[in-house]
């Protein structure tokens, strides 16, 4: 009989790259086990991906209200929900899911594991995420993080077992995996894809932008999602007079085009997990620069080889290096000639592997 497993999300009904990841994972677990995906809330919103025939969906439709509220909501629903499935195994996704789903965890008989898609070290300091994660970590039988440096700190601060916590990578799409793929090395446009939020540095693009632009007046920078920060970022965007180049796009479901037609990538967050948009670049060929900082990048980027680390928030030497690569040709082609040195630790077949052998070893 094959093993039931949920995944478990706070709102479906959101388009970011932890529910994007989220929904891959049961996607293509549903090959090898029964699958639900859970959203917690959003009962009648459109989910904001595509599920597979065979992924279940359901919502415990906890109310957007006070934590309590919610808290509370949530611990019966989701009791009621994993043992009248008699679920085996629960992924619960993100750091809110956490927080609200692992105080059920020791009132069933599911094992519950607890997915950070963040970078433990880069939010240390705020306490309530930290206690969060500790809790999360605590209550629930095992805890999967998207890079071996969260790992290292997982263990090293919360004392963790190291047969208490795994490293599992997002992986690239296979459609996407073609080491044949040209590059466009005509191209004049730099760039940039993610949600709009204070932590992916936005704000720095714009200083980067500024140092740029104005003096290579054949280039552009695309720069496609949406999000809180949006408007702010569209408004310093206009006062700099930096609206001819530096373009803030929106958001688009399909950037097949625009990956395959750009010139190289910029990351300019502040903090990331494993940031998928890094490795769609890298599929297409595309040169990266982004800022090294705590985890992610540097787990994907060969510092010179395919793409450039940045000092963190270094916006002088971050313009300086897309500068370079504005205005050499060979060093973009270069680079792009060594986009798939690493690729194969991120393909789907090696990620899946290591998902299927936690479920059956923690679903018995």
């Amino acid at each position: 009989m094959r093993k039931k497993l949920a995944v478990i999300v706070y709102d479906i009904s959101i388009l970011g790259g932890a529910e994007k990841v989220a929904v891959n994972v049961a996607n293509e677990l549903s090959a090898f086990y029964d699958v639900t995906l859970l959203s917690l809330t959003s009962a009648d919103a459109h989910p904001a991906y595509v599920f597979a025939e065979n992924v279940r969906t359901a919502s415990l439709n906890v109310p957007a209200d006070r934590l309590r509220t919610q808290a509370r909501c949530t611990f019966g629903a989701l009791r009621k929900f994993l043992k009248q499935g008699k679920i085996d195994v629960a992924l619960i996704e993100g750091n809110y899911s956490g927080m609200l789903c692992s105080p059920v965890s020791p009132f069933v008989k599911t094992k519950m594991v607890f997915c950070d898609h963040g970078s433990f070290m880069s939010q240390y300091k705020d306490k309530d995420i930290r206690t969060i994660r500790r809790i999360s970590t605590l209550l629930c039988d095992h805890t999967v993080v998207l890079t071996e440096r969260s790992r290292r700190d997982y263990i090293e601060h919360f004392h963790l077992r190291e047969s208490k916590i795994s490293c599992i990578y997002n992986w690239i799409e296979e459609e996407l995996y073609d080491p044949d793929a040209v590059y466009d090395e005509c191209s004049k446009t730099i760039l940039s894809v993610g949600r709009f939020g204070k932590e992916k540095g936005y704000d720095l693009m714009v200083d980067v932008a500024e140092k740029i632009l104005p003096g290579h007046t054949d280039w552009k920078w695309a720069v496609y999602g949406n999000g809180d920060t949006f408007d702010e970022i569209s408004r310093e965007v206009d006062r700099r007079q930096l609206g001819g180049q530096l373009i803030l796009a929106g958001e688009k479901r399909d950037l097949t085009y625009e990956y395959a037609h750009a010139a190289l990538l910029v990351l300019p967050s502040y903090r990331e997990g494993l940031p998928l948009v890094l490795l769609e670049a890298k599929s297409y060929k595309l040169p990266l620069v982004s800022f090294d900082i705590i985890t992610g990048p540097g787990e994907i980027i060969q510092d010179g080889t395919d793409g450039y680390l940045i000092p963190p928030y270094d916006t002088g030497a971050m313009a300086e290096k897309i500068e370079e690569l504005m205005d050499d040709t060979g060093l973009r082609k270069r680079l792009s000639d060594h986009a798939y040195d690493n690729m194969d630790q991120f393909r789907k077949h090696s990620i899946l592997d290591k998902w299927c052998s936690l479920i059956d070893r923690l679903g018995g």
